[in-house]
């Protein structure tokens, strides 16, 4: 029986482009919360970055992984958080600089509930129009700055622009100033950061436990390179049509394209099975 279906966001729960679910996911979703089966994304975004794309409604994101499995909600308290050091965020900030239009994103928690959080957009000159038009358009609340002294930063995050710069340049130079962080790319203009051999993984075991649920009843659906370990290691899992050939060969199942609201109706087909 499956107590648990997990999502990634962007590119999976989100078409590419898109910035809020569409109402056949958000209803697929209540429904199976009402059925009582668990449901959260597993993503790279911070708890900050999770409401708007939920239009609001807490019940969709009070249990997840997210930060890439360094921040982990049950019920809507924060049962695990691992955070960065800031002396490799400031060489990335470094390394970041000098490649024009490409900034460091941060995340840090104002209070202990891992809920009320400020952004930061670093490693970008004053003049950066492109940098700055980016950080603009994503509708993200940022103060343009560098590395914020003595805060505890739980997600970081590199946009890259890859009309100045490629993406793998980017990822190898900072991987060579930071060989204590690894950078996979969910999107082909961003790079997460993460302790080097994390992933979602570990989130998934601190959440399994808070909740006391089994993998085998767990469900997970991705689509990019910051899944493959969660698709490998979950027996349910798919990845979406448009997904990276890797998640694809980690992935136990395929289903639809993101665009045509596949995770919604895998969500209503669970719904159904256990109803």
């Amino acid at each position: 029986m499956i107590k648990l279906i997990l999502a990634d966001m962007d590119g999976t729960l989100l078409p590419f482009g898109s910035r809020v679910i569409s109402e056949r996911t958000h209803q697929a979703i209540l429904a199976a919360l009402d059925a009582g089966i668990a449901f959260g994304p597993a993503s790279g975004r911070d708890y900050v970055n999770l409401a708007d794309a939920f239009l609001d409604d807490v019940r969709c994101f009070s249990t997840g992984i997210m930060a890439n499995g360094k921040k982990v909600f049950s019920g809507g308290k924060l049962v695990f958080k691992k955070t960065f050091g800031a002396e490799s965020l400031a060489k990335l900030e470094d390394v970041v600089r000098p490649f024009a239009g490409s900034s460091l994103w941060l995340v840090t928690d104002t209070d202990e509930t891992g809920i009320r959080c400020e952004q930061f957009v670093c490693g970008i000159e004053p003049d950066d129009e492109f940098a700055l038009r980016v950080v603009g358009e994503s509708g993200r609340d940022m103060t343009p700055g560098k590395v914020p002294a003595g805060r505890a930063v739980t997600t970081a995050g590199i946009y890259v622009n890859i009309d100045a710069a490629p993406m793998e340049l980017v990822r190898s130079q900072c991987k060579e100033a930071c060989p204590e962080l690894d950078f996979p790319a969910p999107a082909p203009f961003y790079l997460d950061v993460v302790p080097a051999g994390w992933s979602k993984v570990g989130g998934l075991v601190a959440l399994l436990e808070s909740l006391g649920i089994a993998l085998d009843e767990v469900v997970f659906v991705g689509d990019s390179e910051n899944d493959v370990t969660l698709l490998e290691k979950v027996p349910h899992s798919y990845a979406v049509a448009g997904a990276t050939p890797a998640a694809k060969e980690a992935a136990h199942g395929l289903i639809g394209d993101a665009a045509d609201d596949s995770v919604a109706q895998l969500i209503e087909q669970i719904v159904r099975e256990q109803a």
